[in-house]
């Protein structure tokens, strides 16, 4: 179900509600769209998650339920264009066509992609932020002027003296692949994914 075009909002969601690709979502999506898409009482406008981790007024669909619940960030003041559609949820039930999710292990991923990724570490700005696919199968998911936008994040807040020297002996690396040995202690897992476009 592409969104965008207007259908009676179904008391059972169904599975196709909550694919996120670039190919049924598109950025020229409004809030009243979205509105006679979810139900006028399911989409809220509210302050979502900034890029540079702060908060900023965005739009929240089913922001009562996590597990359906998405933030949208704005690329204009009418609420017309939509710059990024993304869900932080543990268990949310939004996914990609491949099988990514939040809470989809860092190993997994790997797995899906088909091969290793870059990220970004977890101790600088925007850490674990998927910097590149690597030409791996999840490159495919961006298409144009849309990107699959992906963050993971550490499992674990303590280590033991042996992962630490591990977690220690890549500190300075501000990029790291993904099948790198040292990053295993953090046992990171998907901890945001959604849709994001270039102006």
């Amino acid at each position: 179900m592409a969104i965008g075009v207007a259908k009676p909002v179904s008391t059972r969601a169904q599975a196709a509600d909550f694919v996120l690709s670039c190919q049924s979502i598109s950025n020229r999506t409004g809030v009243e769209d979205l509105r006679q898409q979810y139900g006028r009482t399911n989409v809220v406008n509210a302050p979502v998650a900034a890029p540079d981790g702060g908060n900023e007024p965005g739009t929240v669909i089913f922001p009562e339920t996590p597990e359906r619940r998405i933030e949208i960030r704005w690329a204009d003041a009418a609420h017309a264009r939509m710059a990024s559609f993304t869900t932080f949820e543990k268990k949310s039930a939004w996914r990609t066509p491949e099988g990514l999710s939040t809470g989809t292990p860092i190993a997994e991923v790997d797995l899906i992609n088909g091969r290793s990724f870059l990220l970004r570490h977890f101790d600088y700005p925007g850490g674990g932020s998927v910097l590149s696919w690597t030409g791996g199968k999840l490159a495919k998911a961006s298409e144009g002027a849309c990107a699959l936008v992906v963050r993971l994040a550490p499992g674990v807040n303590e280590f033991s003296k042996a992962e630490l020297k591990l977690v220690e002996a890549i500190a300075s690396t501000e990029e790291v692949s993904s099948d790198d040995r040292r990053i295993k202690p953090y046992k990171a897992a998907v901890a945001a994914v959604g849709l994001a476009w270039r102006d």
